[in-house]
């Protein structure tokens, strides 16, 4: 179990150590992946998934500029700048995103069905033309990665011949899996497992299968910790504090994401609660500094060569220029209290609802 007291926590599956770095080659880490998955691991097979890597390499000014679209807080937040505070933000929402897929393919290729693979290799394509280096150029632009390749898995699912697609993006000398299927513009689609007629002759395999046991890659993700107040005013001024810092997992510590009092473990549910109220910090940034009606009717209609003003707008450095002007007292019951909360930054105001309940100390249950 977790212990209170501290922005994160750890499970104990968490505090397995790692035996190797990292792998120097796609179809290496896509057979990590698919062995801790068929073991059931979820821990393990989210340490093989680019959580870190994107979190901390995510460039919204080439996402904007290859799609010529902006999808506001439906995207990750910009890690142009190096902002701790989006890197984050991102690094709790490519857990859910992952911790989503593993669990799917968990539900097709876990320890329940009998699970051969025949081979494991990057496709590249025989006549590769300009358009597919291209491709990968954009891939690598908007991820921050060195490179990347689809790595096709055939394998036999209770003697079911099947092929699995999976992206995998190289960073410094390492590879990692970003995505459950084929690249698609950077859009998550559910993982690509298909049932196949024609299946290659068996293939060596990377690593022996039986050895991949032992093979433990470093944990990459973070689940926030359980801190609550007894003064809720106190609450909601050290959580803005935290927003002004950018320590998000501190801010989002105090938000009501498990009990300590129940049997808990960490799964998709879990990480998709943990992300959506880190999306909720991200759109609370986002809100102040995007602020301006008429400059941002202007970036919609020109994301392309806007893109570059765009992401300087969202500096989260501007957040030492807000002031907490206010808490207002919406409505209070026996255990619970909603706030407005009013802020204000470059001459204007701004005000969001905030919803505390009770359980052994103040935390926050909503924002809106």
């Amino acid at each position: 179990m977790v212990t209170e007291g501290k922005p994160t926590v750890k499970t104990a599956e968490m505090r397995r150590e790692e035996t190797i770095d990292g792998y120097e080659s796609p179809e290496e880490v896509a057979e990590y992946v698919l062995y801790w998955i068929h073991q059931d691991d979820l821990d393990l097979a989210l340490r093989g998934c680019a959580i870190e890597e994107i979190a901390q390499n995510f460039f919204l000014q080439s996402y904007c500029e290859v799609l010529e679209t902006f999808p506001y807080t439906d995207m990750l937040a910009p890690s142009d700048y190096e902002s701790p505070a989006y890197m984050k933000i991102n690094q709790a929402r490519m857990t859910a995103v992952y911790s989503d897929m593993v669990e799917q393919c968990i539900g097709i290729l876990g320890s329940e069905v009998d699970l051969e693979i025949v081979s494991i290799a990057a496709d590249i394509p025989e006549n590769a033309d300009g358009y597919y280096y291209q491709d990968i150029r954009d891939i690598c632009s908007i991820v921050g990665a060195r490179d990347a390749r689809n790595v096709v898995i055939q394998m036999l699912v209770d003697g079911v011949p099947r092929q699995m697609t999976m992206t995998a993006a190289r960073y410094r000398s390492h590879w990692k899996i970003i995505q459950f299927s084929a690249y698609d513009n950077y859009n998550y689609t559910e993982p690509q497992i298909a049932e196949y007629a024609e299946m290659s002759a068996s293939a060596e395999l990377p690593i022996p299968w039986e050895d991949m046991q032992e093979q433990i890659l470093p944990c990459n993700y973070l689940i926030a910790g359980n801190e609550s107040e007894e003064d809720p005013e106190k609450l909601i001024r050290k959580w803005f504090v935290y927003l002004q810092r950018g320590d998000i997992w501190k801010a989002l510590s105090y938000c009501d994401l498990y009990s300590m009092d129940e049997e808990w473990y960490p799964d998709s549910v879990f990480f998709s609660k943990q992300s959506a109220a880190a999306a909720t910090l991200q759109k609370i940034y986002y809100d102040l500094l995007l602020s301006d009606a008429n400059q941002m009717s202007w970036i919609y209609q020109n994301v392309k060569d806007e893109a570059v003003n765009l992401v300087s707008l969202l500096d989260t450095s501007n957040m030492v220029y807000t002031s907490l002007t206010g808490l207002q007292v919406l409505e209070e019951g026996d255990n619970y209290i909603k706030y407005q909360v009013n802020y204000s930054y470059d001459w204007k105001g701004f005000s969001r609802v905030v919803t505390l309940n009770y359980e052994n100390g103040w935390k926050i249950e909503g924002i809106e």
